[in-house]
């Protein structure tokens, strides 16, 4: 039993690391895991769990940008994701592989879960194993909707091309897009079935609670524009988990101040691609983003540091690593959903106290005057703003500026500039390029639709 579980993990770790998952079929066959620790141990496995996540939604965000000769010297495939190049697509395994390789994991957990279960194992262990398994299918596949999916459109069908749904561990089956509507309904439904088994919280920060399924809950509905019920998973998931850091109480002098103790962490992954570009080195912040931080802002010192050509770098990761940028779930992310639910619906004294609880922990002690409106328009302005400003480098960016754009008001064209060689390249909103193209070697092999140029 021992060789064939340790068969099946070294196969796992090929399949989630080779450059042609979903566009070859191995021909070997998968051992399944025999016991509740075998089905624990292929769960926890955090470098194909929680690592690698994509890092596209940072590297074509606007939250930096880097001068022409570090552009000039990054492969051709990177400079064209970089400006948005209409044929650009990635062969990167980071994007699509490891995200599905994670959720063959997953499928490959469920199945053997239900075996266990027929056989009398311990349903209560069984059970939190399933919840994960099924928050895993959740977070990966709500990641790539941000990439390979259509914006979703409140009020339409929906019907584009979504995402290949794959529902179990056999390798050989055909691999076929559903509609974008249905994309979402099968995250939501995952996520329903992982509230439905998980515990309040984890015992790591590697695994899904309570408090992380219905933290994705809330984005993924704040995605598809259902502010109610993306407020009542926000409110769900501050009643488990509620905390904040007092940036008062960090130290400023590490080159990355933030630590893996955090306590606003509820759910730990991060992405490693996006550093062929962001790093402290390469990467600058934009300087219009710089600028919207007051002087008492806390996050002005402890998220950046000065470079030697004028600009800042980040150093704010959550990820505690300069060149792994988080991609999970905190609380201050959940606060911002719900202040932003709260104001959409026209809760503006709700919306006041839940904004101020996050910044009076961002302020210099006593300079922090509490925010005043009585506008639900303007503080909604003023959330957003908050969004971009705590949020940044997260991969969240994108998806704000995918669902954003389907409004008039907060339409946003964004903008590579190399102002020494006279080039300008722009991304208008509601653009076919918000959409990535799949990796052509799977399309290749599947048949599957490709997204629209």
């Amino acid at each position: 039993m021992k060789t064939h579980f340790l068969v099946f993990a070294s196969m796992l770790i090929i399949l989630c690391s080779c450059d042609h998952f979903l566009d070859i079929k191995p021909d070997q066959s998968i051992a399944i895991p025999e016991n509740l620790s075998d089905v624990r141990a292929i769960l926890d496995q955090q470098s194909e769990i929680n690592d690698n996540f994509p890092g596209l939604m940072d590297l074509a965000g606007d939250d930096y940008f880097v001068d022409f000769t570090t552009w000039q010297s990054k492969p051709v495939d990177d400079q064209m994701l970089y400006i948005w190049d209409g044929s650009a697509t990635t062969e990167d395994p980071l994007t699509w592989n490891e995200s599905y390789g994670a959720i063959l994991i997953a499928n490959v957990a469920l199945e053997s879960l239900d075996i266990l279960e027929s056989h009398g194992k311990d349903r209560s262990a069984i059970n939190e194993l399933r919840g994960e398994a099924h928050f895993i299918r959740a977070i990966r596949l709500y990641h790539l909707s941000q990439l390979f999916c259509r914006p979703y459109a409140s009020g339409t069908d929906n019907d584009g091309p979504g995402l290949p749904l794959r529902e179990s561990s056999d390798l050989n089956a055909t691999s076929f897009r559903v509609t974008v509507e249905q994309t979402y309904q099968y995250i939501l439904e995952n996520l329903s079935k992982a509230i439905s088994f998980l515990p309040k919280k984890s015992a790591s920060i590697t695994r899904p609670g309570l408090d992380a399924a219905y933290g994705l809950q809330a984005k993924v509905y704040l995605s598809m524009q259902n502010y109610e019920k993306a407020l009542t998973a926000a409110e769900q998931s501050l009643k488990i988990h509620p905390d904040l850091l007092d940036y008062n109480e960090l130290d400023p002098s590490p080159s990355i101040p933030f630590t893996l103790n955090n306590k606003e962490l509820i759910y730990y992954a991060h992405n490693v691609s996006a550093g062929r570009l962001i790093t402290q080195t390469l990467a600058n912040v934009d300087t219009l983003l710089y600028d919207l931080f007051e002087e008492d802002d806390l996050r002005k010192k402890l998220f950046f540091e000065p470079k030697n050509n004028g600009y800042m770098a980040f150093r704010g990761q959550y990820s505690a690593n300069q060149r792994n940028l988080f991609a999970g779930l905190a609380t201050d992310e959940v606060y911002l959903i719900k202040a932003e639910c709260e104001a959409r619906l026209d809760k503006t004294n709700e919306c006041l106290t839940t904004l101020n609880t996050l910044l009076e922990k961002r302020w210099e002690k006593g300079k922090f005057q509490g925010i005043q409106s009585d506008s639900s328009e303007r503080l909604l302005s003023m959330v957003l703003s908050e969004r971009r400003k705590q949020l940044m480098f997260r991969g969240i960016r994108w998806g704000d500026l995918r669902r954003l754009n389907q409004e008039t008001r907060f339409e946003t064209v964004i903008r590579r500039r190399f102002p020494n060689i006279g080039e300008e390249y722009l991304l208008p909103p509601r653009d076919l390029r918000y959409t990535f193209l799949i990796p052509m070697k799977v399309i290749e092999f599947s048949g599957m639709e490709q997204n629209p140029r």
